[in-house]
């Protein structure tokens, strides 16, 4: 398995294709915090990465159609005007009152600014998490399993033998190998766990 730089994504966007489904190692490396509707404004996106508004909007001007298909809009009008109004529901009226255009991100979208920016160290450990992340998610450990071929029979093969078994030995063998399975889950998540800590 190749390791990849986690650097290597700041430039590539066909390898930030691979992570764009990582969006939980945003709370991984911060709380990531955000408005109804599950989307996070250019200022709370400049103090999550710990970088000025100014930084932020230079990576989304230089990469506008990468975000906007990832989550990033630009609210106006009547999209404005509803957005406004689930702010206020929860008590706070004067939620972004005087404003009549408003640029908001998806999760996915945050996650993929992140990858883009370099001047930020959050943005760094977020990289290093993801790649990770990856390389657990992408271990494939085997598992030798019998295959029950027959039910009626009774029967079991394992390579090119075949087995006469009972129908309580039959049982014992399903259990047996789901609970094969479920254990190297729960190694792979360990193992997932332990290098975000690692990371940070």
């Amino acid at each position: 398995m190749t390791t990849v730089n986690a650097d290597a994504l700041i430039e590539d966007r066909s390898l930030r294709e691979r992570y764009s489904d990582m969006a939980e190692a945003l709370d991984a490396v911060k709380e990531l915090p955000a408005l109804k509707g599950d989307v996070v404004t250019i200022n709370q996106l400049a103090e999550y990465y710990e970088v000025s508004k100014p930084t932020v909007n230079r990576i989304i001007n230089e990469n506008k159609d990468e975000l906007s298909a990832a989550g990033l809009e630009i609210l106006e009008g009547e999209a404005l005007k509803r957005f406004k109004e689930a702010q206020r529901s929860g008590g706070n009226k004067k939620a972004f009152h005087k404003i009549n255009s408003l640029t908001v991100l998806k999760r996915e979208a945050v996650l993929r600014l992140g990858m883009m920016l370099s001047e930020s160290e959050v943005a760094r450990e977020l990289r290093l998490q993801l790649v990770n992340g990856k390389e657990v998610a992408d271990v494939e450990v085997p598992v030798k399993t019998a295959i029950v071929d027959d039910r009626a029979t009774n029967t079991v093969r394992d390579g090119a033998n075949v087995f006469d078994i009972g129908e309580n030995l039959r049982e014992t063998i399903n259990n047996t190998i789901k609970f094969q399975h479920e254990t190297m889950q729960q190694q792979n998540e360990l193992i997932r766990q332990l290098l975000m800590e690692r990371a940070r």
